[in-house]
């Protein structure tokens, strides 16, 4: 399935006509210097607000569901109501993850690349600004190791407002998943960067989940919460071996990778 429309359509039953009585498309040459306005004037005829009811809307011809898809829907309910620029902005992001071939027919014709369509995931409109998360004052860096969350790194570096201030001031969406070699800026905490953790420190923190079981020598149960990682469990727990000994006794291959409600087990 394309993600926007595939053919140029005839607009209002007005149509270039050859000698041979075919339809002929407007030339790539009659179109603006624009390369998206050149892929407009093939799907629209440069119409930036048009809406046939044929299930594709503005000047490139987006379908709703992939106008939501890709984020449109921050600026209107459909391509037609929103700007030139904004519908440019989302071709931007719909070019780099399909390809010119998300427009077979016209992006032929307008001599669309990724290159000269500015091909963006995260693109917005001309003269608007990318979010960018705002640092606090005060903080250091940190490089990701293995067996790092952020959980961990808050606990270690007694990061005030704990591992979602630390999410927040790094734009990180998914706190479950990060990147050895990745570097994190932990905001409040005085001292320089790090490119290596420092020795763990117990954590006042209580675990997310009730734990079971637990004499010594034995072993006991957690779940995994938001947040978790192997260090910071091991930190909190006192777990002798640490992050290792619960990587092994639970036989993870990757100790990056665990999820929000796994159980896992804790040798003690």
């Amino acid at each position: 399935m394309k993600l926007v429309r595939q053919v140029f359509t005839v607009l209002g039953g007005a149509a270039l006509v050859a000698s041979g009585g075919l339809a002929m498309a407007p030339q790539v040459a009659d179109a603006a210097d624009d390369v998206w306005d050149r892929v407009a004037a093939c799907e629209s005829s440069n119409r930036w607000d048009i809406n046939t009811g044929n299930g594709y809307y503005g000047g490139l011809q987006f379908s709703p569901t992939t106008w939501k898809e890709f984020g449109g829907g921050d600026y209107a309910k459909r391509a037609d109501l929103a700007t030139k620029a904004e519908q440019i902005a989302i071709a931007r992001r719909v070019l780099a993850v399909q390809g010119p071939n998300a427009w077979p027919v016209c992006s032929i014709r307008a001599g669309l690349t990724m290159t000269n369509g500015g091909a963006d995931r995260n693109a917005v409109p001309e003269g608007e600004k990318k979010p960018t998360p705002d640092k606090p004052k005060g903080g250091i860096t940190v490089t990701v190791a293995a067996g790092d969350t952020l959980s961990g790194l808050a606990s270690r570096h007694k990061v005030p407002g704990g591992w979602q201030a630390i999410a927040a001031a790094n734009g990180i969406k998914n706190p479950n998943l990060l990147q050895i070699g990745q570097k994190l800026f932990l905001p409040g905490v005085s001292g320089g960067s790090s490119s290596k953790p420092t020795p763990p420190k117990s954590d006042p923190t209580p675990p997310s989940k009730p734990d079971t079981g637990g004499k010594p020598g034995q072993s006991k149960t957690v779940a995994v919460a938001a947040g978790d990682t192997l260090s910071g469990l091991a930190a909190r727990h006192k777990v002798p071996g640490g992050w290792k000994a619960i990587a092994d006794a639970n036989k993870l291959s990757n100790p990056n990778l665990i999820h929000i409600g796994q159980k896992l087990v804790l040798p003690q």
